[in-house]
Parts: structure tokens; C-alpha cells; sequence
């Protein structure tokens, strides 16, 4: 600031000044006493390199206080455009909210009114009317589901951590009520859900988690073959922790693709052979839910033999308010493949 550089010059013209008093001794280049000998030490001479400082200085401060001044002006331009970004995010997350809700409401109409006439509500249908209203029920579900699905990833995305209610949860409990949602799917496939669990509690958030044990047991039963196996283990890892594990038998996912099932939208190929209905946004949802809850998945899979994920969730409250620990996605091949 100008205060500093008026003070340096201040400084330096009572140090010249006191020396030329001979208040204090002299010290420098100039000290040596054959050196100065051959020096006349005038006034001028002092004068002309007080002057030449304080011209120094003041060149500094200019040059100081122009940068500074740009980088105000700059940090003041970067928060306004963040401002306008925040404000154009939050009516696109808005209008997106509306209008998938707008959307669900009829389809699930649709979806209803076709189930009553495939169960002859309205009398036998002919073959072919079946197949047509087959369909249109079977479209119906599907584009259902992926409306449910973007609405969860945009109030996940919109959702900040004051808004967020944690609390202790029974861990056991979600997974047996998100194994019932599923249940009805798994049936068509004749799925059999192998389960080994054990009560835990932990500190969560339970639509968040709900999500997420939802969606990984949906991919598990869309993604295995037929009269295949779903198997589910919940148990406590230690003190502090407890590990959660979903491992079918189905199609897996080669090795190279594992680091973008989780990006919007992505499907293998061999996913797109398998199950054409996926909206590609389960994934999704599961990674948002691990990075704010902070958990640790694994992901290990390898093709025709099946995908694990292992969940390692913190049961200490405490643990879970430290910022150090983060939600981590890591990938590998099963062991023995």
C-alpha cells in the first residue's frame, strides 16, 4: 500500500540522513577505507540517492497497486459470473423438477389403466390387442422408472449438506425392505436372493440410502441370467465400520469399461444386449449417494462371471463429520478370476 511505501522511504531517508550526521556508523560497499578515499561523500550525492530510492519505490507501488487492482476487479467478475451460473443451474434444476413430475403423473395413469386390461378389467382381450397393450404397459414402466430415476439425481444434486437429515439407521432393516422393492422383478426373472444378514446400525440418511440399495440389487437381478442368484451380506467389518456386499452372477463388465459405469447414461455394450430397458442413470445415483455419505464401494467384475460391489460404511457419527474421509469408488477382478 501507499502507507508501506511512504514508511520504507521514510525509513531509508533517516538512515542516510543519521549517517551523514555521523549519528551512525557507515556500512556498506562504501565502508572500506581505501574505497572512500577516493569518493567525495557530498550532499548531492546523498540527495540524488534518496531521491533514486524513493522514485524505486514508488515505481513499486504503482506496479503493486495496478495488480492488486485487477485482481479485485477479476475476483469481483469470476463471483458475479458464479452468481448468474448458480442462478441458471437452480431454474434448470427447477424446470426439470416440474416437468418430470408433470410427465409421471400421466404415464402412471396409463401404466395402471393398461394393467386392468391385461387382467381383464374389461373383458378378454383379442391376442393381438394383448401384445399391443402388453407393450404399451411395458413402455410405460420403463419410462415410469426413468423419470423416478432423474428425479433422484437432480434433488441428489441440488440437495446441500444443511438440508441433509442424518440419524441412526438400521442398516439390516434397509436392505430387507430395498430386497422387497425388488422382489416382484426378481420373480419374473426367478431370481433367488441368498441373504446373510446381520443387524448394524449406522448413521445415514435413509432415502439416500434406500436409493442406492435399490438400485444395485435392480442392476443385480436386470443384469444376471435367468434362475441365477443374487447374494447379500451385511455384517460388522469392526468397531467402527460395516461392510455391506451385493454379488450376482450375471453378465459382468469387462475390465476396461469399469471406470465409467458410474458416468450419466453409460451402458456397455453387453448391458444393451441384456436389458434394453435401463435409463443408464442407476449408477449414477449409487456414486452421489457414496461420495456424500462417505462411503467406500468396490467395485470387482469380470464377463459371464458376475459384478460384486462391497460398501464400507462409517458407524461412528463423529468419523462421519471428518472432512478427511471421502466416498472413494475403487474397481478390480474378483479374486480367483
Amino acid at each position: 500500500s501507499f502507507g508501506v511505501t511512504v514508511a520504507a522511504c521514510s525509513l531509508y531517508a533517516a538512515c542516510v540522513l543519521t549517517e551523514r550526521a555521523g549519528i551512525i556508523s557507515s556500512a556498506g560497499i562504501y565502508s572500506n577505507r581505501n574505497f572512500r578515499e577516493h569518493i567525495e561523500f557530498s550532499t548531492t550525492v546523498s540527495v540524488i540517492n534518496i531521491v533514486s530510492v524513493f522514485g524505486i519505490l514508488l515505481v513499486v507501488w504503482y506496479l503493486a497497486s495496478h495488480l492488486s487492482e485487477m485482481v479485485r476487479e477479476r475476483e469481483y467478475e469470476l463471483i458475479s459470473i458464479n452468481n448468474r451460473l448458480e442462478k441458471i443451474q437452480a431454474e434448470r434444476t427447477g424446470h426439470m423438477l416440474r416437468t418430470t413430475h408433470e410427465l409421471k403423473a400421466p404415464f402412471a395413469a396409463i401404466h395402471a389403466n393398461s394393467q386392468l386390461l391385461l387382467k381383464g378389467y374389461c373383458g378378454k382381450l383379442p391376442d393381438n390387442a394383448y401384445d399391443v397393450v402388453l407393450r404399451i404397459s411395458a413402455r410405460c414402466r420403463r419410462l415410469t422408472n426413468e423419470i423416478q430415476e432423474m428425479l433422484q439425481l437432480t434433488n441428489l444434486r441440488s440437495d446441500t449438506n444443511e438440508s441433509l437429515q442424518w440419524r441412526k439407521l438400521d442398516l439390516a432393516g434397509l436392505l430387507k425392505w430395498s430386497i422387497v422393492q425388488v422382489s416382484s422383478v426378481a420373480e419374473e426373472r426367478t431370481i433367488e436372493f441368498e441373504t446373510d444378514i446381520v443387524p448394524v446400525s449406522i448413521y445415514g440418511i435413509e432415502d439416500y440410502l434406500k436409493m442406492l440399495f435399490v438400485n444395485l440389487l435392480s442392476n443385480a437381478v436386470l443384469y444376471s441370467h435367468d434362475s441365477g442368484r443374487v447374494r447379500v451380506k451385511c455384517y460388522r467389518a469392526d468397531e467402527n465400520e460395516a461392510e455391506v456386499i451385493i454379488e450376482d452372477e450375471g453378465i459382468g463388465i469387462p475390465g476396461e469399461k469399469l471406470p465409467r459405469i458410474f458416468d450419466d447414461y453409460y451402458r456397455t455394450d453387453e448391458a444393451l444386449r441384456h436389458n434394453k430397458e435401463s435409463s443408464g442413470l442407476g449408477l449414477t445415483i449409487v456414486k452421489h449417494v457414496v461420495q456424500t455419505q462417505k462411503i467406500n464401494l468396490k467395485v470387482e467384475s469380470q464377463p459371464d462371471s458376475g459384478t460384486k460391489f462391497t460398501l464400507l460404511f462409517q458407524s461412528d457419527r463423529q468419523k462421519m463429520n471428518n472432512t478427511n474421509i471421502r466416498g472413494e469408488v475403487q474397481y478390480g477382478i474378483p479374486a480367483g478370476c
